[in-house]
């Protein structure tokens, strides 16, 4: 416990001036697309990466090194998992200690990491699925273009980047993810509210098939309740993980953003475990208190296993 006070001291100091811009960011309501994390200095590709594709490459322009070198430094797989098929992990920089306690509890290394998270904008269309790669300044991951166009097909659709290249809730795992599997190619599905039931089992089912055949490992990236007090965050959180513990797909995509910032990916997450016969773990929470305009806030975050 005191290991996790201090590391999370550490990376509050770490983010100097730009904390308050990070802590609102990650708590954020879709709408309010103006506020972002802090943008970090401009990515490169390293002499050693895929140069000749950069076109295919995403920035990873929001990820600070110094607080991805400190969650690894300290990660402490759950005692309670053996391995993972996969996980839903925060996408608030001072709760990613979970993502590297997470990785850290896989076995092998998958051949393609498929990244589930929100489309904060909401802009384009409800489901995009891009089999583009990132970069960071210290490496990069190749994209998974086939596996993308084979999940795009099964919805009727073309492979989508446009959300990607702007969002920062799956790029922000990309770092994690190039430490533990550096080798590992990578999908991204970006969700908007508009993705409905149908589609969502759709994708669950293709990726349990492909999943017989190949090593997949299943990020889910949420963060829960936002913008609430103290008891009314612990109510909203309560709920949302009663519902997430029955299994209700269907009420769980009526949830809002007071319960989760994305309804949609934890479904995609629930829905891929029943198809592959996985149980999902608790395995991790932060109840993170804030001050805004002078009143006493509250944001959640939580991490679960696939098993």
């Amino acid at each position: 416990m005191m290991r996790r006070l201090f590391l999370f001291l550490l990376i509050v100091a770490l983010l100097g001036s730009c904390c308050a811009a990070c802590t609102r960011s990650s708590l954020v309501s879709p709408e309010e697309e103006d506020i972002l994390p802090a943008e970090q200095p401009d990515a490169a590709l390293p002499e050693s990466g895929h140069k000749e594709d950069v076109r295919n490459y995403i920035a990873c322009s929001y990820s600070d090194e110094t607080i991805v070198r400190a969650h690894i430094a300290a990660a402490e797989p759950p005692t309670s998992i053996q391995d993972i098929a996969g996980a839903i992990v925060p996408h608030y920089a001072p709760a990613m200690y979970m993502v590297a306690d997470l990785l850290a509890a896989r076995k092998d290394a998958p051949d393609t990491v498929v990244i589930v998270a929100p489309n904060h904008t909401g802009e384009g269309a409800a489901i995009q699925i891009s089999g583009c790669g990132y970069y960071w300044n210290a490496g990069s991951l190749a994209g998974d273009e086939t596996l993308a166009a084979e999940l795009a097909k099964a919805l009727e659709q073309e492979p989508d980047s446009s959300a990607a290249q702007r969002d920062w809730s799956a790029s922000l795992l990309i770092p994690y993810i190039g430490h533990y599997f550096p080798q590992t190619h990578v999908v991204t599905i970006l969700l908007s509210r508009g993705a409905g039931a149908a589609h969502i089992q759709t994708l669950a089912e293709t990726l349990a098939t492909i999943a017989a055949t190949q090593e997949l490992l299943l990020l889910g990236s949420v963060d829960f309740s936002h913008y609430q007090d103290e008891p009314t965050a612990r109510r909203s959180d309560q709920e949302t993980l009663r519902i997430m513990e029955g299994g209700d797909i269907s009420k769980l995509l009526t949830l809002g953003n007071d319960h989760l910032d994305s309804p949609e990916t934890a479904a995609l997450l629930l829905a891929y475990a029943s198809q592959t016969e996985r149980d999902m773990q608790k395995t991790g929470e932060l109840l993170e208190i804030f001050l805004q305009d002078g009143i006493l806030m509250a944001g959640s975050y939580y991490g679960f296993a696939l098993t």
